[in-house]
Parts: structure tokens; sequence; C-alpha cells
């Protein structure tokens, strides 16, 4: 049998050239081609489905230049049923074709490929490729998945690779990545990098994920502070053997209601400690937001984040977006500022003119915040502050309330799929100020299991407004 690596690329290019057959929708005919291909665990399997992950990426590029978000949202689904197929396609040679995949396609299907393989039986052809590609590129979404790679096989043969990425130069989400990985791999020599690397942060979120690695490798129970890490390591070190069993790493103690260390009390929003320095808010100004007596939703909602801006430490970098008829940030061009007199000035005006127009654009606010903030400029937190279900993508086809669980599934099968890379911790906030009933209050039991979810699968904290 020949090789993978002398299959793979003529395969490759059949499958660009071969195109669709375009009867149905490219998009149905696609979907039917990777289910096609799932079924077939073997080489030619393998080699079809990693043809069909250029076709499906060549669109997710050209459509996200050309900011078609309806057209970019349906390929990058078609990208997350790939990587959901991955995982079956477990026969050696099919693998062997993977890897090959994973070393010479884009950077966007490698991150596809790498959370793939991160489901399947540990393999260390794949991790000793993943290795190799996390050292060489600059692709945050491929740093991250490669990283997921060793942390899902706690594979000890990553720990080399991973480390260079504590470093916060990089995008928060390589870091949070790197500190979460070596949690799970619990490799003691990755020790004094992560103390080092908890000296280089006095605030924010990167402080915790630094200390429950820490945590986890040790079993020691410190507060975020270097100093205390570095005496007892220095003591203890030579000598210091992990144990062969320990619990599974325990990450967001910042939210669990662990004390703080004196001195730092953080402040807090709808009483969710706020630990971090890179914030976006989202907040809901659709029609039903004018409902809920006096003072209304909107402007309960309006008031408290205004009052938050002004408690803001200066170091804070943020941004608010606005979603209701429209997605409107407050400083469309910068990503994120910081928290100075003059952009709160801005922030308080901005807030103040929010005014209650259209239905509930939340995955589109979303979007907003996750891949055009957070993969420019690096987020550690968003709010989600919203009294709405969300409206469907509109590829859903949610025609009535009883279809709607089925339309914010696909929300929140999407949300993973941007934050899987993005490593945002995401708080929601459900404001349900006055009594709903009929129809209205069926949508807020869909919405508080959405508002749940996003919050429980994204390292948030849901609260409630009533």
């Amino acid at each position: 049998m020949r090789s993978a690596q002398y299959i793979v690329l003529p395969l490759l290019l059949a499958g660009l050239s071969a195109g669709p057959a375009w009867g149905k929708s490219a998009e149905d005919e696609l979907r039917a081609q990777i289910k096609a291909a799932e079924g077939q665990n073997n080489q030619q399997g393998a080699a079809a489905m990693c043809g069909l992950l250029q076709q499906v990426m060549a669109k997710v590029n050209a459509n996200q230049r050309d900011s078609q978000i309806k057209i970019l949202r349906e390929y990058e689904e078609l990208a997350n049923d790939i990587q959901d197929a991955i995982p079956k396609l477990t026969d050696p040679e099919a693998v062997k074709v993977l890897v090959v995949g994973l070393q010479r396609m884009d950077p966007r299907s490698q991150s596809v490929i790498a959370f793939g393989l991160a489901e399947q039986p540990k393999n260390d052809e794949a991790l000793e490729a993943a290795a190799k590609v996390l050292a060489s590129t600059r692709d945050a979404r491929t740093q991250v998945a490669c990283m997921e790679m060793f942390s899902r096989h706690k594979a000890k043969a990553g720990t080399a690779a991973i480390l260079p990425n504590l470093d916060p130069t990089k995008l928060i989400c390589v870091q949070v990545a790197a500190c979460r990985s070596l949690a799970n791999i619990r490799d003691a020599s990755s020790v004094p990098a992560l103390i080092d690397f908890l000296d280089k942060w006095k605030t924010g979120r990167m402080r915790y994920e630094a200390t429950a690695a820490l945590r986890s490798i040790t079993g020691q129970t410190f507060n975020p502070d270097a100093a205390t890490w570095r005496g007892w390591w220095e003591r203890e070190g030579k000598t210091f053997v992990v144990a062969e069993k320990g619990d599974p790493p325990s990450f967001n103690a910042e939210l669990a209601g662990e004390k703080p260390p004196p001195g730092e009390e953080p402040v807090t929003y709808y009483e969710v400690p706020i630990t971090e320095n890179r914030i976006v808010f989202l907040i809901d100004t659709s029609g039903s937001m004018q409902e809920g007596g006096t003072p209304n939703r909107l402007e309960r909602a309006k008031q408290e984040l205004k009052e938050l801006v002004a408690r803001l430490p200066e170091r804070t970098l943020f941004n608010i977006v606005l979603f209701g008829q429209s997605v409107d940030r407050m400083i469309p061009a910068t990503p994120l500022v910081a928290a100075t007199k003059a952009n709160k000035d801005a922030a308080t005006r901005f807030i103040e003119g929010a005014k209650y127009a259209g239905s509930t654009p939340t995955m589109e606010a979303l979007e907003e915040a996750l891949l055009q903030i957070a993969l420019v400029n690096g987020v550690e937190t968003v709010f989600l502050i919203t009294d709405g279900a969300p409206n469907p993508m509109l590829h859903s086809r949610v025609a009535s309330i009883a279809d709607y669980p089925r339309g914010i599934a696909a929300i929140e099968r999407r949300i993973r799929y941007i934050n899987q890379v993005t490593n945002v911790r995401i708080n929601t906030v459900g404001i349900y100020t006055g009594e709903a009933k009929g129809p209205i209050a069926q949508l807020e039991k869909h919405m508080r299991s959405f508002l749940e979810n996003v919050a429980k699968n994204n390292d948030g904290t849901y609260k409630e407004v009533k």
C-alpha cells in the first residue's frame, strides 16, 4: 500500500478540482460528502475528508474578507461537522493521512484537524506532528488546537513545545491554552516556568490560570502570589515528585467564592467579581427591553453598566457592544480601550444613547466580541446582558416557539466552535423584570436554559435580575 504522504496530496487536489455537485445547494452537497467520508474509516475516507476541509476553508477565508456572515457561518458549521467526524477515522492509515494534513494544510484547517485528533485515542505520531506544528506556527488557532491535543492525552512529550506559549505578549487565548494544557499534563518540569509566568501578571485572569496549573501539578493551594510559590519550590523542588494520581484541575477559583488575597478585593458586576483586565460588555437593546416596570429593563442595564464603568481601574481595557436593531461597538475602529477618564466619559455617552429597537441578534453580538475583538486584541471575559431568546441563525429554519430548542442548540454549537479557540470566559445575565405570561413565558424558559448553558460551557457565571 502506498504511504499516506503520497496518496493524500493527489486526493486533495482531486477533491478541489471536482467540487460539489450543484443540484442541491452547495452546502447540502458538501454536508452529504462529509457524511460519506465519515463512513469510510480508511485512507481514502481521511483523504476525502481533508479535501472537503480545503474546499470549506477556501469559502471561509473568502467570506471572512467579504464579511458575508451568513455564508461564513454555514461554511464554518461545515468545518465543525468535519471536526466532529475526524474522531471516527481511527484506522491507522486514516490517521496517517490526517497527520499529513495537520502538517501541510492551511492554519485554519490545521486547527480543525488538531481538535478532531484530540478526540481520538492517543497516537504518538499525531502528537509528534502537533509538537512540530506548535513550534513553527504563528497562528493562534493552530497553537490552541495543538495544545488541546496534548491536554486531552496528558502527553508530557508536549511540555517543551507548550512552555514558550507562557508569554504575556501572545494572545490571551494562547496563554490560557498553555496553562490549561500544563494543568492536565502535570509535568513537574513546567513548575519553574509557570512561577515565572505568574510573576509577570500582577493582575488579571492569567494569574489565576497559572495558579490553577501550579495547584494541579503540585497539590499545593497557595494564593496567586509568585513569591510564595517560588519560596516553596526552592525548598521542595529538588525532591518533589508529582503524585501518580491527582484531582482534575480546578479552574475559575476567582468566581467560585474563593477569598481573594488581602488588598485585592475586585469590583463586582451583577455580583460577579471582575478580576480580568480585558473585558467586553454586550447589552441587549431589543424592543422587549422597554418592558419590566419603572425603571424598565434597559434603563436598569444602562445604570448598572454606567456605575461599573466609573469603578473600573484605569488598567482595564474594555469595549461595549449594543445589539438590537443593529450591532454597534462603542469605538468601532479599536478592539479595546483603556479605562481612562476620557474613555469612561465616552462610554457613559454611548450607554445613555442606547435606544430600544429591533429583535435580539445575540449570535452577531458574540461574533463581534469573539471574532472581531478577541482574535485581534485578546479578551479575557465577556458579559452578555439580555432579556430575550436569541434570533435563530438564518439557516436554522426556526418557524415557531416549539422550534426554539433546536435553533438555540445550533447557536450554542457555534459558540463552542468559536470559543474552543478564543478561550473567552462568558458571563451571562438574564433580565426578567416583570412577570411574563403565555408565549413570552415559554421564550423566557428557553432563554434561561440558553444563558445557563452558555455560562456553564464557557467558564462563566449565570445571574438573573428580576
